[in-house]
């Protein structure tokens, strides 16, 4: 075996052993590691046992079910498999699951790399990189969306380097395709798709391209593949709800974490306090507000949360580029390590990002830093600052290298992998957080690689 195919094989082995590590290690319960270390967990557990019990995509545990408008059907769907197959075991089924794709998300990016001409050494080592990854692989031991949506990506990207290298339609397809999918397992991803678009226009019309003026058409093939994938989702949320949209995440957010970060570092408060400021505020404005009906709520709430986050621009945008740099500078997420190995997050815990971003944009940067220490690392069990550590170092190298990758020749290919790359870390904004930067860890990792071995090859052609 040639010493690309030994790494390779090393990269697929040690996706393996780092997976099992963190679903064996500590000894505490794994329903404790899978489910209750994430919030989200318990919620898309709760949709696919309702998916598989009663055929109904809600988080209620009884009736009346209602629908639900916040998650998405896309990882729900995937993990009804484990509850169909065995009930009593549909934790290790599901992580068994996640495995696979932590395989196959390997894969991609070993596959993605060759195709774009990094060579044979520095594809298996961008694979490697992706296998070792203590973020990527503390997620894959939980029943979150990451795990799916990553290979997804992948995927998308993959289909779109190939349509920018050959120009065939049935790769602009598939990426659409995957594009929808990719809404339909995280809203996050809802304007991806435009962006994608705007691209294959510049593309078509930049003074350098060789692409016929035909290919103007490419954007629109594109976004009718995605809009096929998303129309009966929104038809659904529209004949149930009365509101034709594919999730109401981005009201969740600007209410429960942009707008409420901005609204206490102005008034001083704490982040509950801001959100009651704005709840009521929204009583007065629209009267009271029914809370089972999550449609109309949440569009109440943002509507009073948007215009204090965009009224102080000056404030809003400090705090959201801090939130974007906690994407990149996050290791690992913290919190729900903690609950992983058996400990109890401590006191102050609950909005510790949002309130020290408050304390950030203030000026008050020794005391933002000091007590987020406290609150997450300070006490914690030996295991949790041995994973710690190995994940600075890892993220270390990953920001390092993937930096020095820019001034190489060599990786002038790769630069339209910033738009995923900034898309996926802007969007997040101030929830952002390691697991918010997982999608696009392993189009890091190809930067990384190619500044770390340097492959020698002639840059990849473009058309």
């Amino acid at each position: 075996m040639k010493p690309a195919g030994r790494l390779l094989a090393a990269a697929f082995v040690l996706t393996i052993l780092t997976r099992l590590a963190f679903i064996l290690l500590p000894g505490t319960p794994l329903d404790t590691k899978a489910v209750a270390a994430v919030g989200d967990s318990r919620e898309y557990v709760a949709l696919a046992r309702n998916l598989a019990t009663s055929h109904t995509f809600s988080r209620d545990t009884a009736p009346p079910l209602r629908p639900e408008l916040f998650r998405t059907p896309g990882y729900p769907l995937l993990l009804t498999l484990p509850f169909i197959v065995h009930r009593p075991s549909f934790i290790v089924l599901g992580l068994f699951l996640q495995l696979l794709l932590s395989l196959l998300t390997v894969w991609l990016a070993w596959r993605l790399a060759l195709e774009l001409e990094l060579g044979h050494g520095t594809s298996a080592f961008a694979a490697l990189l992706v296998g070792l990854s203590p973020n990527l692989a503390f997620l894959s031991s939980k029943l979150i969306s990451e795990p799916l949506f990553t290979p997804l990506l992948l995927i998308c990207v993959l289909l779109l380097n190939r349509y920018r290298l050959s120009g065939r339609a049935v790769d602009l397809v598939g990426a659409g395709v995957c594009s929808g999918l990719l809404i339909l397992t995280r809203p996050i991803a809802t304007y991806f798709p435009l962006l994608m678009a705007a691209y294959l226009v510049y593309r078509v019309l930049s003074p350098r391209s060789v692409a016929h003026r035909s290919s103007l058409m490419a954007p629109a093939l594109f976004l009718a593949c995605t809009s096929v994938v998303l129309a009966p989702w929104i038809i659904r949320n529209g004949r149930k709800a009365g509101r034709y949209i594919i999730s109401t995440a981005s009201e969740h957010n600007i209410y429960l974490y942009d707008a409420a970060t901005v609204v206490a570092s102005q008034r001083g408060i704490t982040i509950p306090q801001a959100r009651d400021v704005m709840k009521s505020e929204a009583e007065k404005e629209f009267g009271p507000i029914d809370t089972t009906d999550e449609a109309t709520m949440w569009q109440k709430l943002s509507a009073v949360a948007r215009r204090h986050f965009f009224a102080r621009p000056a404030l809003a945008a400090p705090v959201w580029l801090f939130g974007v740099a906690a994407s990149f500078l996050n290791p690992i997420s913290v919190g729900p390590l903690l609950i992983h190995s058996g400990a109890s997050p401590a006191a102050g815990s609950a909005n510790l990002l949002q309130s020290s971003l408050a304390l950030l944009v203030k000026g008050r940067v020794t005391h933002a830093f000091k007590t987020a220490w406290k609150v997450r690392v300070g006490g914690a069990p030996t295991f949790i600052l041995v994973v710690l550590a190995g994940a600075t170092l890892f993220n270390l190298v990953l920001i390092w290298f993937g930096l020095g990758s820019l001034f190489l020749r060599r990786t002038r290919g790769l630069y339209w992998l910033f738009l995923p790359i900034l898309y996926f870390t802007f969007v997040t904004g101030t929830v952002g957080d390691a697991r918010f930067r997982a999608p696009i860890e392993p189009l890091l990792c190809l930067f990384a690689a190619a500044a770390l071995l340097r492959p020698p090859r002639s840059a990849p052609r473009t058309t």
